[in-house]
This record gives structure tokens, sequence and C-alpha cells, in this order.
């Protein structure tokens, strides 16, 4: 049939293409320096800066929405690590934020993705040289012997944690950009869920009660007094939608 022809037709444009990409990669001639490079494990690009990866789909089952069929994805984004008392547990970001102790209280979670990280108390030689519960007087005598750059603060869990025993929180010296696997729809479109997302990223809680006591997620995003920081990566994300439209728009009136 005239459909099953075009099909075929595509598949074999697309094998075209695939053998044509591999034909230029065998043929690609590297200098020197670029295999030295890659040989000492250096990266092959460069980036004015460091992407992570903030997965929402870990949080939307403890929020859900009606209709809102993202929460069976939640199941793919805990990982099995080992944590207290030899014990392996189930962890995700979801876990880490709302255990991550009263000193980081009051960082929202874009901010905490983006300036806090997670290291195992046994690979981290500045947690093993010394203890923050130490006294201060040996714990000044060792920041006196040590040499270069300062180590970064460290903060530990909350004591619910599954790994307080074994992992540690670190502050970053650069801090990192963090990458959102579920984009926020258009407010226009779906308010509910644009304002859940919102507020997930920007609203600093510990508890599902502290992000949504009561009523919508639109009212309570028009209650919560955002950051001026935050006022901007809000607008950036609606000018972004707005953008999509138009050139949905202009992509309709060229056909």
């Amino acid at each position: 049939t005239e459909s099953s022809t075009s099909l075929d037709a595509m598949t074999k444009s697309k094998q075209m293409v695939v053998k044509c990409l591999n034909r230029l990669s065998s043929e690609i001639e590297m200098s020197g320096s670029h295999v030295a490079s890659l040989l000492l494990g250096f990266n092959d690009n460069y980036k004015s800066h460091t992407f992570r990866p903030l997965n929402l789909y870990s949080f939307y089952p403890f929020f859900p929405l009606e209709g809102d069929s993202e929460t069976d994805e939640a199941q793919n984004t805990a990982q099995i690590q080992w944590g207290n008392d030899d014990k392996l547990v189930l962890v995700n970001t979801m876990t880490d934020y709302v255990h991550r102790g009263e000193e980081l209280k009051s960082m929202c979670l874009y901010d905490y993705v983006a300036n806090v990280e997670k290291a195992t108390k046994i690979n981290d030689k500045q947690c093993c040289r010394f203890d923050n519960k130490s006294n201060t007087s040996t714990s000044n005598q060792v920041n006196s012997l040590q040499r270069g750059r300062p180590p970064n603060k460290r903060i530990e869990f909350g004591q619910q944690h599954p790994q307080v025993k074994t992992h540690i929180q670190k502050l970053r010296s650069i801090p990192v950009i963090p990458v959102l696997s579920s984009f926020p729809p258009n407010k226009e479109t779906n308010t509910e869920k644009f304002s859940r997302d919102m507020l997930l990223l920007f609203k600093p809680f510990m508890s599902i009660e502290d992000l949504c006591p009561s009523g919508t997620w639109e009212e309570q995003y028009n209650m919560f007094s955002f950051s001026e920081k935050h006022r901007k990566y809000v607008r950036s994300i609606q000018e972004m939608h707005m953008g999509m439209k138009e050139k949905q728009r202009k992509d309709a009136c060229r056909k």
C-alpha cells in the first residue's frame, strides 16, 4: 500500500543517514594532543558551566495531581545503595533533600542541587581527617597545619536519613546548573501543575505539609513570595513557552 511504501522509504533513508555518519566517524583524523587528552581521561569538550540532572519525577508521587500520569516514572528514580548498619536502602533526590538537616532548612530544592553534593564519609578525606563534632581547639590545630585552599564545608544529614552514618553533604565551590527532567508546563494551559512545579523548585520544605498546607497549588503559588533571583527563573520558563507557542504559530502559517 501507499502508507507501507512511504514507511519503507523512511526506514531506508534513516539507514542511509546512519551509514554516512558511521563512515564519516571512521575517517576522522585526530591530532596527537587530542589523543593524549583522551588517554589522560580529560573531556573532549569545553563548557562554561557544569550541569547536573534534577529529577522531578521522584517528587511527583508525594504531590499528585488529578489525572497526572507522570507519577509512574518515579518508580525508576530510586537507587539501591549501602546505608546505615551495612544495610541496602532505596534513596533518591527526595530522600536527600527532605533529610538535609536544620542547617540547610532555608535552601530550596533548586539551590540545593546547585550548591550541595553528596559524598561517602569513607572517601571524603576531609571528613576522615577530623570530625565536625570534635572540640574547637583540635579542629583549629588541624586547620592551621593544612595548606592550600580551605576545605568546603561539610554538613551532616538529618538523623532520619537512611545514610546519615555513611554519607555527608558538601557545599560546592562552584555551583552547577540543575537540568530538569520534566519541563514545567505552560501556566496558561495547566495552572495547577505549573504552580506545583514552581513551588517544588523554589519553596523550601521538609515535609509535604510545608509545601502545600491547604487549598490549591495555584493559591499557594500566589501566596508565596519568591526571591528576585527565583522570579527571573520563573519568568524565563514562561517566556520560553511564549517562544515555543510563537514558533508553532509560524510553522502552522508556513504550511
